[in-house]
């Protein structure tokens, strides 16, 4: 539980981002199918530039309680993607 409630303090940050790319990518008419592969693109860039470029940088307490990059990222992508399908359904009901 301890581990989830970090990878969901760390998934604040994105959150944001995810949003705006959700509303950008609504206007834009596409499809659910078209958006998700769209966030697993940012999110493997998101961990490259976690690896290659910034490698320790704000992910020692990640290490310390034994979360890899990997499963950071691979858990924010299931979390966004539920996320996402939920707001892309409600809102298309609407429009």
């Amino acid at each position: 539980m301890e581990r989830f409630l970090t990878i969901l303090s760390h998934y604040k940050s994105f959150f944001a981002w995810s949003f705006l790319i959700n509303i950008f990518l609504l206007i834009l008419n596409q499809e659910i199918f078209s958006i998700i592969v769209t966030k697993l693109f940012l999110i493997l860039l998101a961990l490259l530039f976690m690896n290659e470029i910034k490698p320790n940088k704000g992910r020692a307490i990640y290490k310390i309680i034994g979360i890899t990059s990997f499963k950071l990222f691979s858990t924010l992508y299931i979390l966004d993607t539920f996320i996402t399908i939920s707001f892309l359904i409600i809102i298309k009901e609407f429009i």
